[in-house]
């Protein structure tokens, strides 16, 4: 598909990544596990195709295997919370490694966060309700280095 991809790069299309896919008897499975580098995020808008409201995304643009792709994640879940890619990758600088990857826990579905690489070790500060201590972690700390499982609670 030469031609096809000639054509793409000519109009200054950026392909999107899919960490899952539809399957032909419904439902969703994974694409895999994806390693990419973290390039820049931008704000935007789009339809939200189940509801048909307009919606804030952030757009992750990415490499994987030499190309540039990009991953659009809303700014808020469907509670209305800061979605939990958009804390996740923004702990993250641009050159960070990570591998992505669609997982599921029971019927839902979400994307697992594994950091591979980290161009700086500057702390980050959370402050935790209740707590007078606050609590210091690096993006390269285990705890941090887990997956961020949206649906423990």
């Amino acid at each position: 598909m030469e031609n096809s991809t000639n054509l793409i790069k000519k109009a200054n299309i950026t392909p999107v990544l899919h960490l899952a896919q539809k399957k032909e008897n419904g439902g969703t499975e994974g694409t895999g596990r994806h390693v990419v580098k973290l390039l820049k995020d931008e704000m935007d808008t789009r339809t939200n195709f189940a509801t048909g409201k307009e919606e804030q995304i952030v757009w992750y643009y990415i490499e994987e295997d030499g190309i540039e792709k990009k991953y659009a994640v809303p700014v808020n879940d469907s509670n209305g919370d800061l979605h939990y890619l958009v804390q996740r990758l923004g702990l993250l600088k641009p050159g960070t490694e990570v591998a992505l990857e669609y997982k599921r826990k029971g019927v839902k579905g979400y994307i697992s966060v594994e950091i591979l690489t980290e161009d700086s070790e500057e702390d980050i500060v959370i402050e935790e309700e209740g707590s007078d201590k606050p609590k210091i972690v690096t993006a390269n700390s285990k705890e941090n280095n887990e997956d961020l499982d949206p649906f423990d609670e």
